[in-house]
């Protein structure tokens, strides 16, 4: 309650995003500046919090000291190390790792608690 999420999946979403709509998800979706990179930094400066798979976005949102949480994968890219919570390049990233592969089920939980303390 009382978070508005900000859709910055790339590319054609539509489908994703009307589903999202349609289970009462709050979700604004712009794709201009989602397509563009400078367009969606000055998009990520606006964010009060930035949640993401790893993808660019974190990495344009770590590079902006801007707060990111990154789920990352059971077996990460080199880029996510293997362990721990923060990233050395990006202090203003949190990792929230996936104990088992295809299982988000715990870490989108994990994430979700701590949303709610972050509204806080």
């Amino acid at each position: 309650p009382g978070v508005r999420f900000v859709s910055l999946q790339y590319g054609d979403c539509r489908q994703e995003v009307e589903a999202m709509r349609a289970e009462g998800v709050p979700l604004v979706h712009w794709q201009d500046p989602v397509d563009d990179l400078d367009d969606c930094a000055a998009l990520l400066c606006e964010l009060d919090l930035v949640v993401s798979v790893t993808t660019t976005v974190i990495h344009l949102a770590g590079a902006l000291a801007r707060p990111v949480w990154v789920l990352v994968p059971a077996r990460p890219g080199w880029r996510y190390l293997l362990e721990g919570e923060r990233l050395p390049w990006y202090p203003s990233a949190r990792l929230w790792r996936q104990a088992e592969i295809h299982d988000w089920d715990p870490v989108i939980a994990r994430v979700a608690k701590a949303i709610a303390l972050f509204r806080s």
